[in-house]
Parts: C-alpha cells; structure tokens; sequence
C-alpha cells in the first residue's frame, strides 16, 4: 500500500513560489498565436514583484506584442527529498519602453545563455500565480504487461526517405506529425517501395498491366 505523505499534493503559499522563482534562472514562456501556442525557454530574473526577461526582434518579441496574455512556468526536482515542485506565473507581458525603467533593467544581472543580440526588455506582471510540490511516484508502480512492447505503428514513421513527420508542411514551415489514420493511407500507399525497393516495385507495376 502507498506511503498517504506519498500521494499528498502539497498547495504552496505565494511567498514560497516567489522564493522558488528566485531560485532559478531559466523558465519557459507560453505564448497564444495566430495558429497554434507557442512556447520559449528563456532567462529571467525576478524583480519588483514581476518576471523580465531580455529579447530580440523575432517571433518571440511579436507574439507577446499581438497576445500580451501570458504564461510562465519553471519547475524542478530534488532529488534528496524525492519531490518534485512547479510554479506558475499567469499575467500581462509588457515591454519596458519608459526611459528610466529601461535604465533600471540595463542594470540587472540578466544573462541570456544565447549569443544574438537582445536589447528589448519584456517585464510579466502578475496576475495569478501558483504552484504544488508533491513525491516523485517510483517508474515500478506505473509498469504494466504491455511497458515496453514494441509498438507496430512507430510515431516517427519510416527510414529515409519515407518519413511520416516530413510530408505535411504547415504554412510557417513546421513539421506535423501525421495522424494515425494518415499514416495507414501513407504506408498502405508506400508499401511496395519500402518492402520491395524500387526494383521491385517497377517489376510489381509491370506485372499487374
């Protein structure tokens, strides 16, 4: 039977999300977008009671412009304890555009692991903020007869160059991955060349003339 401290989910207090924000220094940001969410990693620091992180101009700059809605979240783990915890920020993303205030952010010890330039200051006010902890449950107690049995329809499809992710192109150039249903009509479709080669699929479409 499980330890009942084992499957509790703790609530933390907002003073314990703030120290655990300080605590770290990368994060992820969801964004709304015109087609689909999108997410970053990013540097922050927390300051005043907000999240600021540094950009650039590009896709992450215009999407909290056009949908300054956010969410930010971090999360971790100690290993020591068994625990794992998550902090949610909800609020506006707003750039720092006031002469004094941007001052003021050229001034925080804010490093962007990443080398392009990022002279655009973006400050998360808060609107919602929340976050739990609770005890890491042991991978033995999910496991089931069916763990680990070879799947007959892999998600990434087949060898080059017959690669399921590969055939549908959204507008922006991303990669889709195709539904079940899609990938049956593209292997039924593909079979003759993937089983036979291409010999024996010119050899296959002779013989059925």
């Amino acid at each position: 039977m499980a330890d009942p401290s084992h499957t509790r989910t703790t609530v933390l207090q907002v003073h314990d999300c703030w120290a655990l924000l300080r605590s770290t220094k990368v994060g992820r940001l969801a964004v709304s977008g015109a087609e689909y969410p999108d997410l970053f990693p990013i540097n922050y620091l927390v300051d005043h009671g907000t999240v600021v992180f540094r950009t650039g101009e590009g896709t992450k700059l215009t999407a909290v412009t056009a949908y300054p809605q956010v969410a930010f979240e971090i999360d971790g783990y100690d290993p020591d304890a068994g625990e794992a915890w998550s902090v949610i920020v909800k609020g506006l993303a707003e750039e720092i555009k006031d002469f004094y205030e941007s001052l003021d952010a050229l001034r925080l010890p804010l490093f962007p692991w990443h080398a392009d330039p990022k002279n655009r200051f973006v400050r998360i006010v808060p609107a919602d903020i929340s976050g739990r902890r609770f005890h890491v449950q042991d991978a033995a107690a999910w496991r089931t007869p069916m763990t680990d049995a070879r799947s007959a329809a892999p998600e990434y499809g087949l060898a080059p160059p017959y690669n399921a992710t590969a055939l549908d192109q959204s507008p922006r150039g991303h990669q889709r991955v195709l539904s079940r249903r899609q990938r049956h009509i593209f292997l039924q479709q593909t079979r003759p060349v993937t089983v036979l080669g291409a010999a024996g699929a010119l050899a296959l479409n002779r013989s059925s003339r």
